[in-house]
């Protein structure tokens, strides 16, 4: 087999470190709709149990 040379590498280092890691943060982000007031439930299952022991 026919062995290649090496070819010297292009130095051309990107020195802007902006467009550098742009691919990284240029992400589209979907945001929640802040007009409705919106809670997360603590305990999925406390009003479960709750129930269940008050009923024994």
């Amino acid at each position: 087999m026919k062995k290649h040379k090496k070819q010297p590498q292009k130095s051309e280092a990107i020195l802007n470190s902006v467009a550098k890691y742009a691919h990284h943060f240029n992400k589209s982000i979907i945001f929640r709709d802040k007009t409705k007031y919106q809670r997360n439930a603590k305990h999925k299952h406390s009003s479960d149990s709750l129930s269940t022991a008050c009923s024994t």
